[in-house]
């Protein structure tokens, strides 16, 4: 009965630490937050496996909490990007403009990773493109990765418009 008490201790514990890492992650502003999940699958293995050689239940508890909620982070990771690819789809709808998942040429990434020159690497996707009231748009997520010497590496994301117009247009605002 012990042993089974510990192994619940060991899972839950281990399970919290991984879901509240994932959420804080997503809180903080992070687009796919279990992107380093490789990271705990290991670290559930070697709990797995010293818990096995040392036969303790905590630590065979503590490797199947963190391999189950490293799936769970995964599953729901997944499962907010496709909702966010869902709602993309449906705005673009909405505003008679074309979806792309990712965009079919480099010419906009390269054009936002310049505006921007923010990152290490960087990423385009939900690209919504069309005419929209006469004007050629371009709307899309744009998320990059920043590693500062001292911490560990942090990803941002913002949403960008880019706008075709000549010089006679009237001002374009975007609310």
């Amino acid at each position: 009965m012990t042993e089974l008490l510990f192994f619940l201790l060991g899972a839950t514990a281990a399970s919290l630490f991984v879901l509240i890492t994932g959420w804080l992650t997503a809180k903080m502003g992070a687009s796919e937050p279990a992107r380093g999940s490789w990271a705990f699958f290991g670290l559930g293995g070697v709990l797995l496996v010293l818990g096995l050689v040392q036969r303790s239940p905590a630590m065979l508890g503590a490797g199947a909490g963190v391999l189950a909620a490293t799936s769970t982070l995964v599953w729901w990771s997944t499962r907010r990007g496709e909702h966010r690819d869902q709602q993309a789809k449906s705005f673009a709808n909405e505003l008679g403009l074309s979806y792309e998942q990712e965009p079919s040429s480099p010419r906009l990434r390269l054009l936002a990773s310049t505006l921007t020159g923010a990152g290490d690497s960087n990423k385009v996707r939900r690209v919504l493109s069309g005419l929209w009231r006469g004007v050629h748009v371009s709307v899309f997520d744009f998320y990059y990765e920043v590693t500062p010497v001292d911490g560990p590496t942090m990803q941002r994301n913002f949403t960008g418009a880019l706008i075709a117009s000549s010089r006679e247009n009237e001002p374009i605002t975007i609310t």
